[in-house]
């Protein structure tokens, strides 16, 4: 791998024209650009420094540079850039983080972006987008699931075609059009405009004072608190409202009502049904999770950490058997304490990898689940013998064992 140093000034201009592997920017304090590459080529102009790199490519850049990508045909990174950055076609995943204004084109794989100083722009995602922290967020379509926090601006939205969580966003939003389920919560903005969900909408408030309109293809859960003002209006087949409204209108699949002086106006239109309901406490659960951005899950030794907590357990269950009935007992208990523990570790080990792939890969474009295969027949469970039975009872009888023990042996006894 070549290596060069190039001077070039504190606040340059870097053009990558073409990166024909995998590309990773970050940022140092000195005034020099640090290439490293298999084969690349190097352009110093007045504008600034043109780079072409034939395989993967590192730079290293002065932190207040400004920074424009042409096309990289790998996986793309940049991070700590303080200057303006553009990438107009990433053909893998693209990671951004702590640059200055972003305007993004076409990202064939996953978009991860965090702490964006100024607006963050992105034509089209095919793969999944998570945002946090940014000013405005300009988004024309994402194929995948979208996850946006503390957006400290507007949120507009061409349309989404997974599942939408929006959280903490302080300006007004708006999404044409939503291919799944949207979960909302901590919208500050005066307007907002969710017209045409196609799954479901989980809303918490409260929003402020303006107008709010929401319409899904399925169904709408509303949760509000009573100590805000609402004026609300929903139409659906099926309204099930257990606000305590004022000034209640109810017909023929639609309601109006309102709480306080109604300065916050919010339409709820549904083809499923619309669920009205009071936010209890700050600790409900939310549907639409924390999304958070770096999912680093150390889970390979779930498995052997139950394994090992389940055999513990029935030590001590297994010496206390073996004190009262014996040897013979006790090897019984044993045995079906390996079995719980080797089953525990294995549902624990298929749930770690279920998780873990659930987050590296993201739930788009969902296939139909195929159908699961009829489960085999469970073999017949061996009955405790009239001797085994007998004996245990004549123990009870003379108080050597409690009934909850004499329990536990029989099903051991019969597993």
């Amino acid at each position: 791998m070549s290596e060069d140093r190039i001077e070039i000034g504190k606040r340059p201009f870097i053009t990558i024209a073409e990166c024909s592997g995998d590309l990773v920017v970050r940022s140092w304090a000195e005034t020099a650009v640090l290439i490293r590459g298999d084969q690349y080529q190097a352009d110093e102009t007045e504008a600034g420094l043109t780079i072409t790199g034939h395989g993967d490519l590192k730079l290293t850049i002065p932190i207040n540079s400004s920074l424009a990508v042409n096309h990289v045909a790998g996986d793309a990174a940049v991070k700590k850039v303080q200057g303006s950055v553009t990438l107009q076609e990433v053909s893998g995943d693209l990671q951004i983080a702590n640059v200055g204004p972003a305007k993004l084109g076409r990202i064939y794989g996953d978009l991860s972006v965090k702490n964006v100083d100024g607006g963050l722009v992105v034509e089209e995602v095919y793969g999944d987008a998570a945002v946090r922290a940014c000013g405005d967020l300009a988004l024309g379509s994402v194929y995948g699931d979208l996850a946006a926090k503390t957006v400290q601006g507007a949120a507009d939205m061409n349309e989404v075609m997974g599942d939408i969580n929006l959280r903490n966003i302080s300006g007004d939003v708006t999404v044409k059009r939503g291919g799944r389920d949207a979960n909302l919560r901590r919208l500050d903005g005066d307007a907002t405009n969710l017209s045409h969900i196609a799954g479901d909408i989980r809303l918490r408030g409260p929003l402020n004072a303006g107008r709010h309109t929401f319409s899904a293809g399925g169904d709408i859960v509303f949760h509000w608190p009573l100590d805000a003002d609402l004026r609300v209006t929903a139409v659906s087949p099926n309204i099930k409202n257990h606000l305590p409204l004022e000034e209640l209108v109810e017909e023929d699949g639609s309601l109006t009502g309102q709480i306080g002086d109604g300065n916050t106006a919010v339409s709820l239109e549904a083809v499923g049904r619309i669920i009205l309901k009071e936010i209890q406490t700050d600790k409900e659960k939310w549907a639409g999770g924390d999304m958070g951005f770096d999912f680093d899950f150390d889970l390979s030794g779930l498995g052997e950490l139950i394994n090992s907590q389940v055999m513990e357990h029935f030590a001590q269950v297994t010496a206390d058997f073996e004190t009262k009935f014996g040897p013979e007992f006790s090897e019984k208990i044993a045995a079906k304490a390996e079995q719980a523990a080797t089953k525990a570790e294995r549902a624990a080990a298929r749930a770690a990898r279920q998780m873990e792939k659930s987050f590296k890969r993201g739930t788009r474009f969902r296939s139909p689940a195929p159908p699961r295969p009829p489960r085999p027949s469970a073999p017949p469970k061996r009955k405790a013998s009239s001797e085994e039975q007998l004996k245990i009872l004549k123990m009870v009888e003379k108080g050597v064992i409690s009934p909850d023990e004499a329990g536990t042996l029989l099903e051991a006894l019969e597993s």
